[in-house]
């Protein structure tokens, strides 16, 4: 078993006394992928995919019927495309598609380039109810496969939901989740990423912080805080400051770190990436390129 399906299946596990006949269901899923496919193609325009890294018994609802495009302002070029789910939105590739998939007892939509990916949790995208989702890992880390078959999967948080993915390419992936947002946030171009360094840290961040060279990006960086471990700064995690800014902190390398970024999801994806350096004790806000 490799470690993806290591960690995917201690999570399903982990959620297994809220789920359908209490068994594991990824392997579920698996065999019912293998021996019988009575999945049920959602109707609905073409739509994107990517691959759930937690478990199906806290997928968000979305019943047959519902409409899950939704139209933004300023979509990304084409052939890209919106998906929604409740106030949530996510950009995904033009041919990627929704599918009803039956998991031993209940069903879910997940979208993806087949049935077989989406389904089968090759490549796919879909969407959790943040108060039961309860994954392996932080949100914005995307980790990889070891078994030699290349899939790269994470999630981020966006409104009242988390977004997992996960597909052949990591750069792919985590253009997907940069694009997880609210409705009403703006849509973010996860397509060009910058590594920044500055008063002892490094990161990665989205180039102009997924807005464009034309936006105004004052109220964006990464922080370092003093502070000790027991005595975080009077700033919540994963709290809304301001209009259109939100924080992410963590304490890392004997300093408190934050994340000021236009979303939530872009807060993630950053502070995963920040690497402090351990020997510098400075203090100090490194804005992004």
């Amino acid at each position: 078993m490799s470690d993806f399906d290591e960690r995917l299946s201690a999570v399903l596990t982990a959620e297994a006394d809220d789920a359908p006949h209490g068994s594991g269901l990824a392997e579920a899923a698996r065999r019912r992928h293998v021996v019988r496919r009575r999945r049920r193609i959602a109707a609905g325009g073409v739509v994107a995919a990517l691959v759930i890294l937690a478990p199906v018994a806290v997928l968000a609802g979305g019943g047959a019927g519902d409409d899950k495009t939704a139209s933004d302002p300023t979509p990304p070029a084409q052939p890209w495309q919106t998906i929604s789910q409740d106030d949530v939105r996510v950009e995904i590739p033009g041919d990627w598609r929704e599918f009803r998939c039956d998991f031993d007892g209940f069903s879910s939509d997940i979208y993806g380039p087949s049935e077989d990916d989406a389904c089968g949790f090759g490549e796919y995208v879909a969407f959790y109810g943040s108060a039961t989702f309860d994954p392996a890992e932080r949100p914005g880390v995307i980790t990889g496969n070891d078994d030699g078959t290349a899939r790269w999967g994470g999630y981020v948080y966006a409104g009242d939901l988390a977004v997992s993915s996960s597909t052949e390419d990591r750069d792919l992936t985590r253009r997907i989740l940069a694009s997880a947002r609210a409705s009403g946030q703006p849509v973010i171009d996860g397509s060009g990423w910058e590594t920044v360094e500055g008063a002892g840290l490094r990161y990665d961040a989205p180039a102009f912080w997924g807005l464009g060279p034309d936006a105004d990006l004052g109220g964006y960086a990464v922080c370092a805080l003093a502070g000790d471990r027991d005595d975080p700064p009077d700033t919540a995690d994963r709290t809304r400051a301001g209009a259109d800014a939100y924080i992410v902190v963590e304490y890392r390398g004997g300093r408190w770190i934050s994340v000021s970024a236009p979303t939530a999801a872009v807060g993630d994806l950053v502070m995963a990436s920040v690497e402090p350096d351990p020997g510098n004790t400075g203090i100090g806000c490194v804005p992004g390129i």
